[in-house]
């Protein structure tokens, strides 16, 4: 086992981005003149984040051109993020709480207490959302990670890292996975995302257990299941 790598707070962002705005062209050019950063070599014992890196650097073969490439990718991030019959939801509303609507008990929702919840830690830690759309969204999460990191980066207080554990184990790791199983399943170009994005939240979830308690513990969704049963 190689040691951890954890990940940086620009790999939060660069994620948190490409899932707000769709793959930049920056993205795009960076793939097709293989100028694509390589990953840590401890990110590639992740099943997800090696299938999703060597998918990712496959991709340029199927367009002749970086203006197809491009093109191609931001008609399939509209049609997944912006709306169409295949679209997904990347909210933990939708996929953890239950709003009860005139007695009736509903899931499947957007807006619900997760977002307030996450609205809360996001505001004591001094993170703002940039775009306006429900608090508990993949990116703003991401994002929100990507905070607690650049804050232990800049300061080393350990007590950010400890944060980010936490918010990982009440908040995305119990839903990002089976968000991304749908991503993957509803996505073409963006299935190497899916699968980057899934590895990464198991793999930070391992390395932030061993770098705060000194534990080695993969996540197991048992816990997560019972939860929403």
């Amino acid at each position: 086992m190689i040691g951890y790598y954890l990940p940086s707070a620009d790999f939060h962002y660069f994620l948190s981005n490409l899932l707000i705005s769709g793959p930049s062209r920056e993205f795009v050019s960076d793939l097709c003149n293989d100028t694509f950063p390589a990953f840590p070599e401890s990110f590639l014992e992740n099943d997800d984040l090696k299938e999703g890196y060597s998918l990712l650097l496959e991709l340029k073969k199927r367009f002749p051109s970086e203006e197809d490439f491009c093109l191609a990718f931001q008609d399939e991030f509209t049609r997944l993020f912006l709306g169409g019959p295949s679209m997904i939801h990347p909210y933990q509303s939708v996929y953890l709480d239950t709003i009860n609507i005139g007695g009736v008990l509903l899931n499947g929702l957007m807006m619900g207490e997760s977002a307030e919840r996450v609205k809360e830690l996001y505001s004591e830690y001094g993170f703002g959302k940039t775009v306006n759309l429900p608090e508990d969204h993949i990116s703003f999460e991401l994002a929100f990670l990507g905070r607690l990191h650049a804050l232990h980066e800049n300061t080393g207080d350990g007590a950010y890292l400890a944060a980010a554990r936490k918010f990982l184990e009440e908040h995305l790791i119990r839903w990002a996975p089976r968000f991304c199983d749908d991503f993957y399943d509803a996505a073409d170009l963006l299935k190497p995302v899916a699968k980057i994005l899934k590895g990464l939240v198991l793999y930070e979830y391992e390395a932030l257990m061993l770098t705060t308690t000194g534990q080695r513990e993969a996540f197991s969704p048992a816990g997560c299941n019972a939860d929403n049963q």
